[in-house]
């Protein structure tokens, strides 16, 4: 702690990313656990009906503070916070945080949380851009680990990344 102050910082982020890597670790051999020990109840189907405009303006507000340090693999995707008439986005990188929300125009099943991968946030904000004017909704589909949106026809998907995203 007498060192010089930029010693002592790096010395405290080297101990925060072993905790951290630490933690993943647990989180990860945790879920292999749960796998081995049986089939997990069926997950139930959370989907809603979003404005596409909405979700895009969503996306722009987040998109840019996603992280991508391969060591805190939690932060290379977006938080989707799926409330009961709105999804919530979140996104950080450890020095800036975002967030936004789109509301909801119709909501089904129950409130869910899943970090989707930064690669799948960008598909779907091309989806949002697709056959402008010929559909003003998007749907947004989450099913256990699988994430879904369609546009117009088209759709994207992906597994959620296998992280607790932090408080």
């Amino acid at each position: 702690v007498r060192s010089e102050p930029a010693a002592v910082h790096r010395l405290l982020d080297a101990h925060l990313r072993r905790l951290e890597d630490g933690l993943a670790d647990a989180r990860r051999e945790l879920s292999r656990i749960r796998t081995l020990v049986g089939p997990e109840e069926p997950a139930v189907a959370t989907r809603l009906m979003l404005s596409r405009t909405d979700l895009a303006r969503a996306v722009d507000a987040v998109r840019f503070a996603v992280g991508t340090a391969p060591e805190l693999p939690v932060l290379t995707g977006v938080l989707l916070d799926v409330e009961p008439d709105a999804v919530r986005l979140v996104a950080t990188d450890r020095h800036r945080l975002a967030l936004a929300r789109a509301d909801a125009a119709r909501t089904e099943g129950p409130a869910v949380r899943v970090l989707v991968p930064a690669g799948f946030v960008d598909e779907v904000r091309a989806l949002l851009d697709t056959g402008a004017g010929s559909t003003p909704e998007a749907h947004l589909t989450v099913e256990g680990t699988r994430v879904a949106v369609s546009v117009a026809g088209r759709s994207a998907s992906a597994t959620a990344l296998p992280y607790a995203f932090p408080d």
